[in-house]
């Protein structure tokens, strides 16, 4: 259901932004006024007063009445009351007064088909005094959800006969901003757990902190800033991530699912200056392994394989730097092989003369030097085959979508590798994982 709010909540976004602009252009804001109405507590009690007392003090552009068949009356009069016309008002008689999922489903359904004609969210009461207690729970929750600009029920005096007293009526208004600022704290920590980021920071960015508690805006403050941090680090923006975690507070519980290792920052980091000083190491192959697993988990499969490919090119560029000396990117055929020479030769680049061969090559360079890594991967037919599926794909070089299975068993395959070569493979994987991925 989250996803669903959450698709609810932008497309909502979308429209008022689009009314708003209207407005500026000379339209009218068209305003909304909800109401549940019941059948009052008995025969003396007219529960219609209080209500056109509600909704004349509004003055709405529409009003929709939500009924059941036995307090439809009650509703009718006060459409007559009003001298309201089937072009300014409705009437809505529920399927059902008891069951609140049902009734929630219901009115969820009709306020939305409002907000696509144009009705401002910001600019709808809600008054959910009178009806069944489910038919008013589902109402303030569709409201909250939808963000209508204020709640509203009435508060009356009895005498000791338990009557209404006339004139007593009080309108007790609420905005439920707080509310909704509250429950989208929560869904933030949702989205950031499934590595959707930037969505997480949208959300929390717009918050009014005037309507949170002290406590609730120290939690948004930082989860910002994780949001910020695993961002950079799921870009590959290592050093970013280590200045952004270290000013996070961490006071909520909530938040240490969130925390990593001081051994953790400091591999990052390492990760971030090795990169930036176009090093290739072993830790920046796990953790581009553990970027492929989150995709994977993701379902973005081409883009999984794609970091694979890369991730078992790196293996081999690591091994060639740590191991002979040799840069991929710049071949020095004086410590090559003397039988790699002659085809090392035809890599040159015109432009600045430099030796660049890319993964097969690697991979043959490693096995004329005689390492078993090269001698592996030559004779490997399984990943030969893995790595032309990337090759025909659509973000490679053919028109192919990647299927799970296939980015799922070149994961597997790419870790078995990292395992056979690259010492404490595993710990150094469970080390360079997001703190709450399996």
């Amino acid at each position: 259901m989250q996803n669903g709010f959450l698709f609810t909540i932008v497309v909502i976004y979308q429209i008022l932004a689009q009314s708003i602009q209207n407005k500026k252009k000379g339209g009218d804001m068209k305003s909304l006024f909800i109401a549940t109405v019941g059948m009052g507590t008995g025969p003396e009690a007219d529960i219609t007063k209080p209500l056109i007392k509600s909704i004349v003090e509004a003055n709405p552009s529409f009003l929709l009445l939500f009924v059941t068949q036995e307090s439809k009356t009650n509703a009718e009069k006060i459409v007559a009351e009003l001298k309201r016309t089937n072009e300014n008002s409705q009437i809505h008689i529920l399927k059902n007064k008891d069951d609140i999922e049902a009734i929630f489903k219901e009115m969820n359904g009709k306020i939305y088909g409002f907000i696509e004609k144009g009705y401002e969210c910001a600019n709808t009461i809600v008054d959910f005094t009178t009806g069944t207690k489910p038919m008013s729970a589902a109402l303030a929750l569709v409201a909250t959800k939808f963000r209508c600009g204020r709640l509203k029920y009435i508060s009356v005096r009895r005498n000791d006969e338990r009557k209404v007293i006339e004139g007593s009526e009080r309108m007790i208004t609420f905005e439920p901003q707080g509310i909704f600022a509250s429950y989208a704290i929560d869904n933030a920590v949702d989205l950031i757990l499934k590595y959707r980021f930037e969505s997480a920071i949208a959300l929390l960015e717009p918050l009014p902190q005037g309507l949170l508690t002290v406590e609730e805006k120290l939690l948004l403050a930082d989860l910002i800033k994780i949001a910020n941090a695993y961002s950079y680090w799921d870009k590959f923006d290592h050093i970013k991530f280590a200045g952004q975690y270290n000013k996070i507070e961490f006071q909520n519980p909530l938040l240490n699912q969130f925390k990593v290792s001081e051994e953790t920052k400091k591999l990052i980091h390492s990760i971030g200056i090795d990169l930036k000083n176009n090093k290739v190491s072993h830790f920046a192959v796990v953790d581009l392994i553990n970027n492929a697993k989150r995709r994977i988990e993701e379902g973005k499969y081409d883009d999984a394989v794609a970091r694979l490919y890369r991730a078992v090119e790196m293996l081999a560029q690591w091994q060639l730097m740590t191991k002979y000396q040799q840069d991929s990117g710049d071949i020095q055929l004086s410590k090559a092989p003397p039988k790699s020479k002659g085809w090392l030769a035809n890599y040159k680049d015109n432009k600045d003369g430099k030796i660049k061969i890319s993964l097969h090559k690697d991979y043959q360079l490693l096995e004329d030097y005689g390492d078993e890594l090269g001698k592996e991967f030559n004779k490997d037919e399984k990943m030969k085959g893995l790595l032309k599926e990337r090759n025909d794909s659509i973000l490679a070089h053919g028109i192919k979508p990647i299927n799970k299975k296939t980015s799922e068993d070149f994961l597997e395959y790419v870790i078995n590798y990292g395992k056979k070569y690259i010492t404490e493979f595993e710990k150094l994987q469970k080390d360079l994982s997001f703190p709450w991925s399996d």
